[in-house]
């Protein structure tokens, strides 16, 4: 299909920023991972968290808004993009919804914004344009769709098939903070005298905004596509400096209903958002110790009210230990069965654009405790949890076996992996701590060398096969004479299990 100039200049443009979030959302895009912060919602609620930057990008963008009109909505914000994509299919029956809902999705934003002030983010998670497009991308990588994310792609390909662009002109909460900002903005798109109401431009307009009947057009709800510039023969639309004598919007009979209803749902956001918030507090107990949380997010009761499962960490965790909650909707959390969390990594405290995630510098995560070990009767010992724990948290007691130090174990589960005999578990806390007692980085003790190896002296040897029966991990085997072989040093962990049994003293750790 030929595309006109400006249509393909802004979709060219488009396609790229949408390729870029899309390896972003599929964890390959490398540095250009932290670009996700410079989306709306996510600078919202890094500001609500206090987080400086996010205020900085917040302001820049309704800025851009507030002077030139909604050109994120067509050039940043990847739902929209991937909206227009199916709209460039042939498809007999689309038709842009022509009533005004901006009102309403100015009262859908309201009420997110709300939410999120008394500390719930459920409403965004459900309606956030970058949330839910990185959700559907991330979990149609793994193959592995949850209700949620199927649900908002069928609602969404639905809606741009039959109404186009109705989602981002009427639901989309981000949409409704840039339709107040870009009412006032002075940069509009006007038809002038040129205009021979052919009504092309209204035909072609997704979003429903532009009126040939009364020579107007709603810049607060046009998106800034530029379709209507490429149909109009005539030059008849173009932008220009808001002026006296621009034509206006027509004046809504609906307003005054709609202020006593907005004001009806505020109300009934706040104290909607703090029966959450509180019912949260009480199930929090009950979840936190059942997951294990990634460094910088708190608490179960902090991290549920903020997280809104976009899934980026996900995507982008280097040990694929982070894992979506059931369903895909809800806080994610760590799997560290057979996996550890790096010591030299912070990737997901970075790059978490909604502030759920601390953003903790490599020494505070490492300072960060997210749960502990505990290790039961099956030890025998070994000194490999010792040698291997980077937090050097792991001690031997009085009677030769392993355990941890809590006042320096971050619960970064890698001891499990390493113990031999499955006698580590990583255990959740209910509220993740900075320890202040781990040692310089670099500062060693006498457990940190490699584990010892066994040696059987041959000619001190009387094979009584005990040393096999009691190796735990075979190691030690007899030959056909029922005579030991030589230790296998690639499985013996140095557990020290056959020098005491050795009734002829005939092996020693070395």
């Amino acid at each position: 299909m030929k595309l006109p100039k400006y249509r393909i200049l802004r979709l060219t443009a488009a396609l790229a920023v949408l390729v870029m979030f899309t390896l972003t959302a599929l964890g390959i895009a490398g540095k250009t991972v932290f670009t996700a912060k410079w989306q709306f919602v996510p600078a919202l609620l890094r500001t609500i968290a206090g987080v400086g930057a996010g205020a900085v990008t917040l302001v820049v963008l309704l800025l851009i808004a507030a002077v030139a009109g909604r050109w994120y909505c067509s050039l940043f914000c990847p739902l929209g993009i991937f909206i227009d994509l199916i709209d460039l299919l042939p498809i007999p029956g689309k038709k842009a919804l022509k009533k005004d809902f901006s009102f309403w999705q100015r009262g859908i934003a309201l009420f997110c914004i709300v939410l999120a002030l008394c500390g719930v983010n459920g409403g965004f998670l459900l309606l956030d344009p970058y949330s839910n497009f990185f959700r559907m991308t991330g979990e149609f990588s793994r193959g592995s769709f949850g209700l949620g994310a199927l649900l908002f792609l069928l609602f969404t390909i639905f809606l741009a098939i039959r109404k186009r662009r109705f989602y981002c002109t009427a639901i989309c909460p981000a949409g409704g903070c840039f339709n107040l900002f870009s009412r006032i903005a002075p940069v509009k798109l006007a038809i002038n005298e040129r205009c021979v109401k052919c009504r092309k431009c209204e035909n072609i307009c997704p979003a429903g905004c532009i009126d040939v009947a009364s020579g107007s057009v709603d810049n607060a709800r046009c998106i800034r596509c530029l379709n209507c510039l490429d149909a109009c023969k005539f030059s008849a639309l173009g932008f220009t400096l808001s002026r006296p004598g621009t034509p206006k919007i027509p004046e809504n009979p609906e307003r005054r209903e709609f202020i006593k209803r907005s004001s009806a749902a505020v109300g009934g956001a706040v104290a909607g958002g703090l029966m959450i918030k509180l019912g949260m507090e009480k199930f929090a107990p009950a979840q936190a110790f059942s997951q294990i949380l990634p460094p910088g997010a708190g608490s179960m009761g902090e991290f549920a009210k903020k997280c809104t499962s976009c899934l980026i960490c996900v995507q982008n965790c280097p040990q694929e230990i982070i894992r979506p909650a059931k369903g895909g909707d809800g806080p994610v959390s760590l799997d560290l069965n057979g996996q550890f969390c790096l010591w030299e990594c912070n990737m997901c405290s970075a790059i978490c654009p909604m502030g759920a995630i601390a953003e903790l510098n490599l020494p505070e995560k490492q300072h960060t405790q997210i749960a502990h070990a505990k290790i039961d009767s099956r030890c025998i010992g070994c000194t490999q949890c010792v040698a291997g724990c980077p937090a050097h948290a792991m001690v031997i007691n009085d009677r030769n076996l392993a355990e941890p130090d809590l006042k320096r174990c971050v619960g970064c589960g890698k001891c499990a992996t390493l113990c031999p005999v499955k006698a580590i578990s990583i255990v959740p806390v209910a509220q993740q701590t900075r320890l202040q007692a781990l040692p310089e980085q670099g500062k060693k003790t006498q457990t940190d060398d490699a584990p010892l190896k066994a040696f059987i002296n041959a000619k001190e040897c009387f094979s009584c096969g005990s040393c096999a029966e009691v190796c735990p991990v075979k190691a030690i085997t007899l030959d056909e004479n029922d005579t030991p072989k030589p230790v296998d040093e690639t499985k013996c962990i140095g557990c020290g299990k056959c020098v005491k049994v050795c009734p002829a003293r005939a092996i020693t750790l070395k």
